[in-house]
């Protein structure tokens, strides 16, 4: 690896961009999609849907400083970032796959099962991206070099999240059932985030 200090190459920038492709995909696709998908897809009722994923947001707003201290503070043999991305892939990929499958049960264990999926899957999140994010300190402390990296890593993320906006519901379409359509996007977007390590 080069030197903290010096000019980080152009491999490793690009390298570092395409860590996020993955994610971004996923990320349109929950971002767009999980809700039609939890209202026109399981027919869960918007109401009890909105509520469930409410407070997977209120987790998400405790879990990002919390999980930055705590990757700060590691000790590993793979490093202090590395660690949790490797180890974090596949409890991702299994989490981002449940988000897509509700069983069709009673109102009480559809609301538990959508918020403890989503908080699963945001604590997933979180532990894989924010040690992610911030590589970009680990491998330069020189500040242009960081915004480089920054700027590689959106160049490459931005078309891939438009690429999952528009990709997402076309696989859907090919389904005759949204609920099966939404099930393949959970499995097949499950295994994306796992290809940065």
């Amino acid at each position: 690896m080069e030197e903290k200090t010096g000019k980080l190459r152009t491999h490793t920038k690009v390298f570092y961009g395409i860590g996020d492709l993955g994610n971004a995909v996923v990320n349109s696709a929950i971002q767009f999609f999980l809700m039609k998908f939890y209202t026109d897809g399981a027919l869960v009722m918007p109401a009890l849907a909105g509520n469930a994923l409410l407070i997977g947001k209120i987790w998400d707003a405790v879990n990002d400083p919390l999980f930055g201290w705590f990757t700060d503070k590691t000790k590993s043999r793979f490093g202090k970032r590395r660690v949790f991305m490797i180890f974090g892939a596949i409890p991702l990929a299994i989490a981002i796959a449940l988000l897509w499958f509700v069983p069709v049960a009673d109102r009480v264990w559809t609301f538990v099962w959508i918020a403890a999926t989503f908080i699963l899957f945001d604590t997933a999140w979180t532990l894989t991206n924010v040690p992610y994010y911030a590589l970009t300190s680990e491998l330069t402390d020189d500040y242009d070099e960081r915004s480089s990296l920054t700027t590689y890593r959106m160049a490459m993320a931005v078309p891939a999240y438009l690429v999952g906006a528009a990709l997402t519901p076309a696989i859907v379409g090919l389904f005759a059932l949204q609920r099966t359509g939404y099930a393949f996007i959970g499995i097949t977007y499950g295994s994306l985030p796992e290809r940065r390590c």
